[in-house]
């Protein structure tokens, strides 16, 4: 026994000296030379060029470990830059006695320095694609064997960029820190991250499942993940099948912020160049689930200040193309609150001045292409039912059923909605199937309560028992905006019934100039604080890009009548308008000799509008030839034909715009009550409503116009 036992000590003592010396032969030597194995090896796997270019360190104990510097790996041959991936220090401690089986267990991996670049070229290939030279890459998520076992990721200084050329999308992700833990094989994984994202500062924790879940087939891994950020908060909480290669996933999402400008930063900062909706605060949840390639957003259910969303969601990528339906609702839409209005310079003073050219060629209607292919992306089948909308100029619609339809590059936009207690209807389509597109817009409304709509916009006690119709039917077709606009064809119509016109607004229309004039003639006229309204009608027939209209527009009132007739020509944006008011009260004289014609000219871009002083001063004294003489020079022979006398016509100049003539009705009575003048006001006589009559028209046309 004594010789066995010696045996065996002396085989044990033979074995500890060979492993020591073995120890003592790898620690002595040099593994710099096996640097360009390594890299031979990679390049043969992947077809891209590893460069380690500095020490490569083992340390050999019963946890070896490796430590290799400066290394870079190369990129696609088309990237934006020579190295896909540039990595300063690399460190991993691993177990030995796994490793003589064949199994990969780090108990520690450490990076530091790490530079990513990833990229989409435009026909959607990408640099993470890797085939060796005459081989085929593998098929992107396939699990490719045995995963290393790391306890702990520890990650410095990382920075992950991410470009896709086919639609701009950009990604700069700067890690401080990232470190993933778990005690062992079965146990789940903790997550941190301290990092910034387009230059906002993130900050994660979280737990995902086990590093033997992760490497199980058809198993479910779990995540769970808190992420925040300025102004915004996140979570997310579900589960993905087979994360190596997913199969199915299903989270339920939640999302709290300052405004959804918050959400548009952190997504792409490319987003708040399009104004993002400021409003908030944002709360927002939903549940987002995916089964091959069918995709699925349910159970939203979202608020950004006074507005909210609800519905669901489909995507299915099967087929040739995307398919995509939604059924959306919302009790309330504020687009003026989410999309406030910019403030607009205030115009250049001046009776004939118009508001400053726009840069480039001063054309309204853009010359661009149009991007059809856009329209052959995808197939949408979308519905979306709102109960009250609130447009940027403050007019509230309701009970809007809004669809819209994109199949094979046609577009249909179908709308119903109630305005102010009538209905409106409407459809925009676009055919972008054929070059040139085709578009169609029809439009019809009745019994619409404008003066409701008007006091939306904070324009009180203007209009009260008036209702209007529209009926719009336009076709065109081209490459452009610009073209479709100079082939329109149809006709469009807009009627206001009767009802009153508060007199503060008159004022600021123009109409009160001519009050003011028979005012100064007749001492004893008094002002009234509303104006019966007869009617309005305007109606343009359009052929070749050209809206005409001989006597088309009307307006009458208690006090006045203006009809009105010219051109727009939507081929060169040029304006060819006039207008002719009459008096209807006060005094007998026919007020349209007195002040001749207002005129609308120049372009859409840069109008001009007003009239000719001397045709007031003509007029004033009775020279009337000369008055139409110099007013109607260089206008087209339909405006001029408005300074034809109307004043004996038996036919109502609203039922003239509207082509069915018939016997004019009385006039309307004007309700009055009638006001002390107000306190200062002196009667200055003719001479001094002429002085003024350049300046109030000014100031109307302005009001008018939006000016």
């Amino acid at each position: 026994m004594k010789t066995l036992s010696r045996i065996l000590g002396g085989v044990v003592v033979l074995i500890v000296a060979v492993l020591v010396a073995v120890v003592a032969v790898l620690k002595s030597m040099d593994f710099n030379p096996y640097r360009g194995l390594i890299a031979d090896h990679v390049k043969a796997a992947t077809g891209r060029e590893l460069v380690i270019a500095g020490p490569l360190d083992l340390e050999i104990s019963l946890t070896p470990s490796l430590a290799v510097e400066s290394v870079t790996f190369a990129n696609a041959p088309w990237g934006a830059r020579k190295d896909m991936i540039v990595l300063k220090r690399l460190a991993a401690e691993v177990q030995l006695m796994p490793l003589l089986k064949g199994e990969v267990r780090v108990n520690r991996l450490v990076l530091s320095g790490l530079d990513v670049l990833l990229e989409v070229d435009g026909r959607g290939q990408t640099n993470w694609d890797l085939a060796p030279p005459g081989g085929v890459a593998a098929r992107p998520g396939a699990p490719q064997g045995p995963l290393p076992l790391v306890n702990k990721v520890d990650v410095r200084d990382l920075r992950l960029a991410y470009r896709d050329a086919r639609d701009g999308t950009t990604l700069d992700l700067a890690v401080e820190s990232f470190t993933l833990e778990g005690k062992d094989a079965e146990s789940p994984l903790a997550v941190t991250l301290k990092a910034s994202h387009n230059g906002r500062p993130v900050a994660a924790s979280g737990q995902f499942g086990s590093l033997k879940t992760l490497a199980e087939a058809n198993a479910r891994f779990p995540v769970r993940l808190a992420i925040a950020t300025s102004g915004l908060k996140a979570s997310i909480e579900g589960h993905v099948v087979e994360p190596r290669a997913p199969k199915e996933f299903d989270f339920k999402a939640s999302v709290n912020g300052d405004n959804i400008a918050a959400v548009a930063a952190l997504l792409q900062p490319a987003l708040t160049a399009v104004r993002a909706p400021a409003a908030g605060p944002l709360e927002a949840a939903f549940r987002i689930k995916g089964k091959g390639r069918v995709y699925a957003i349910e159970e939203i259910a979202a608020s950004a200040g006074q507005s909210d969303l609800a519905g669901s969601a489909r995507v299915s990528l099967a087929g040739r193309v995307p398919e995509i339906s939604a059924a959306l609702r919302s009790r309330r839409l504020d687009l003026k609150e989410l999309f406030p209005a910019a403030k607009e310079p205030p115009a250049a003073p001046g009776l004939l001045s118009g508001r400053p050219a726009p840069p480039g060629d001063g054309r309204v209607f853009p010359a661009g292409p149009l991007p059809l292919d856009a329209l052959r992306i995808a197939n949408a089948d979308i519905g979306y039912k709102i109960e009250a909308v609130v447009l940027p100029g403050g007019v509230t619609v309701r009970d809007v059923d809004a669809k819209g339809a994109l199949k094979d590059g046609r577009l249909a936009l179908p709308v119903e909605l109630t305005a102010a207690g009538g209905r409106v209807n409407g459809e925009a389509t676009l055919d972008g199937s054929r070059i040139p597109a085709a578009l169609a817009l029809r439009l019809d409304g009745a019994n619409v309560d404008w003066g409701r709509l008007l006091a939306d916009t904070g324009m009180t006690e203007m209009v009260w028992d008036s209702k209007a119709e529209a009926a719009i039917d336009l076709k065109g077709s081209g490459r452009s905006v610009r073209e479709i606009m100079a082939s329109l064809e149809g006709e469009a119509k807009v009627v206001l019934g009767p009802g009153r016109i508060g007199d503060k607004y008159l004022d600021l229309a123009g109409a009160d100039v001519f009050t003011q004039i028979v005012t100064a003639l007749n001492p004893f006229a008094k002002s009234d604080e509303f104006t019966a309204l007869g009617c309005a009608v305007a109606r343009f027939k359009v052929a070749g890009g050209v809206a005409e209209t001989h006597d088309g527009i009307a307006l009458e009132t208690g006090k006045m009548i203006v009809t009105g007739g010219g051109r727009i020509d939507f081929r060169t944006e040029a304006l060819d308008l006039a207008f002719k008011p009459e008096a209807r009260q006060g005094f007998g004289l026919g007020l349209g000799n007195v002040v001749g014609l207002v005129r609308i000219e120049g372009t859409l871009g840069n109008p001009s509008y007003g009239l000719d002083p001397l045709a007031v001063v003509t007029g004033t004294v009775g020279a009337v030839t000369g008055a139409v003489g110099t007013v109607t020079g260089g206008l087209s022979a339909i405006a001029r034909s408005l300074f034809e006398d109307r004043g004996t016509t038996e036919v109502s100049p609203c039922q003239v715009a509207l082509g069915r003539p018939r016997p004019r009705s009385q006039p309307p009575q004007t309700e009055t009550r009638s006001p002390p003048p107000p306190p200062g006001r002196k009667d200055e006589g003719l001479g001094g409503a002429v002085r003024g009559l350049g300046e109030e028209l000014g100031r109307g046309l302005k009001g008018l116009l939006g000016r």
